[in-house]
């Protein structure tokens, strides 16, 4: 009995796969021919996938069908076409297999700095500020750490702005510095509360009173800025900042507000500028896989 259920069942499941590939053949009468020019539909920006499609070639191809195949478009940051984003300090900086190479460039008064995305400049946002939403957006990206030694450091700053009317459409509010140093237990990663852009920085890492240590045997940190904005709260108070090492929230930053800012009104958190690596001690750490979630 248990043979012959088996045996009906097949017999069905066939003449369905029949039926069906008979209806397909009827809606479009042959199989369809692609060539390999796809059409962008949606291109992706920095943070946000695109959708890239192709249609059937084959002039006989019924109008109402034409086989349309479509495929997503990885977002920039996830791809080495990260590096087209490095919009400011970006003469140093090299582009890898999946990522960017964080040269330093070094001034004649012995500082020196890397390169900054403009996170707004990125997504086609012409007045240069990231506006954020209400609620928790979470801005990471992967570090490779592999060539650093025991007291080699990097330095990493997120600015924040506020939207002005007229030719200066935006003004720098604040922002939020962390430093990372290599250390013979892994990793000292500190919130700073400015930068020297030189190795003094270095002990200013050592020095701060908030920070975490982080043991990684792969010698690659993913990182990111956890903000939490309430455009309904008074101005210093709409923006909570994180720091998220390794998927954990390690670091509560301060939000500094300048007074002078604030004696001129600036004091509103709008949006996000720029990531910028302000400083490190060497120029073969790799940034990569820049995501917003």
């Amino acid at each position: 009995m248990e043979k012959i259920l088996k045996s009906k069942f097949a017999v069905f499941a066939l003449a369905l796969v029949m039926t069906f590939s008979l209806f397909m053949l009827s809606a479009c009468g042959h199989e369809h021919t692609y060539s390999d020019n796809w059409t962008v539909e949606k291109a992706a920006t920095l943070f946000e996938d695109g959708v890239k499609a192709r249609y059937c070639t084959d002039e006989e191809c019924n109008e109402d069908d034409k086989g349309k195949q479509t495929q997503v478009i990885t977002a920039l940051g996830k791809t080495n076409e990260l590096y087209d984003f490095f919009n400011f300090y970006n003469e140093s900086l090299e582009r890898t297999e999946n990522g960017v190479k964080l040269g330093q460039i070094s001034d004649p008064d012995g500082t020196r700095y890397g390169g900054a995305i403009g996170i707004a400049y990125g997504n086609d946002d012409n007045d240069g500020v990231y506006e954020l939403e209400n609620g928790v957006t979470t801005i990471s990206f992967n570090l490779d750490l592999t060539s650093f030694e025991e007291d080699d450091y990097t330095l990493f700053t997120m600015n924040f702005l506020q939207k002005l009317d007229g030719d200066q459409n935006r003004a720098y509010v604040t922002e939020c510095i962390f430093g990372v140093l290599k250390t013979s237990q892994g990793y000292t990663i500190s919130a700073l509360n400015g930068v020297n852009y030189t190795d003094a920085d270095r002990a200013a890492i050592l020095a701060s009173e908030n920070k975490v240590t982080i043991a990684d045997d792969d010698n690659v940190l993913t990182l990111g800025y956890r903000l939490t904005y309430d455009s309904t709260k008074p101005d210093a108070e709409k923006l909570g900042v994180k720091l998220v090492v390794n998927g954990e929230e390690k670091i509560t930053f301060t939000v500094y507000y300048n007074p002078e800012n604030t004696a001129n009104g600036i004091t509103r958190v709008d949006g996000i500028g720029t990531l910028w690596n302000a400083n490190s001690n060497k120029d073969s750490a790799i940034l990569y896989n820049l995501i917003k979630e």
